[in-house]
């Protein structure tokens, strides 16, 4: 084979698809050169495996990446997503970041920073973002303590 044939082979070798098609014709067809023939046997020998290998790789890390992925849309974790380190406004409470209940059974992460009216909470969430909700939209639990936060900044 020449070098012209060669190149035209390498070529037709590098178009998807067509490429692996025209080595196993070639390296299992009686009317191939010899040359190419045993070339492409060669190839085959040494490209099939390395294929193996590095599916059953690169499939274990799209797994774990999966996994890691799922995980993290699974974790029912009640822990705040920031610190408990939070920076008050002039006339805003300090409390820690804590978990607070919806009577839908919701659950957020926020602060209380204040009351703006007898039945309502000012709140801000773990992202910053900052609410007034009213209290009935909480758990009997978090009502309680928003009564017992207002007792004690009252009094202070």
């Amino acid at each position: 084979m020449t070098v012209w044939q060669w190149i035209k082979t390498m070529l037709i070798m590098w178009i998807p698809l067509v490429g692996i098609i025209a080595t196993f014709y070639w390296a299992f067809s009686r009317h191939t050169n010899s040359n190419k023939r045993n070339y492409m046997r060669a190839f085959l020998f040494f490209q099939i495996p390395l294929v193996i290998l590095f599916s059953v790789i690169y499939a274990g890390a799209a797994q774990a990446v999966f996994h890691s992925i799922r995980e993290r849309s699974l974790n029912t974790s009640r822990t705040p997503t920031t610190p408990n380190v939070v920076t008050a406004q002039p006339g805003e409470l300090i409390t820690p970041m804590r978990v607070l209940q919806g009577t839908d059974g919701r659950t957020i992460d926020a602060t209380v920073i204040g009351f703006p009216t007898n039945d309502q909470v000012r709140i801000r969430r773990a992202d910053g973002l900052v609410f007034n909700v009213e209290m009935s939209k909480f758990s009997a639990e978090d009502v309680e303590y928003f009564h017992r936060l207002r007792e004690e900044s009252l009094s202070q």
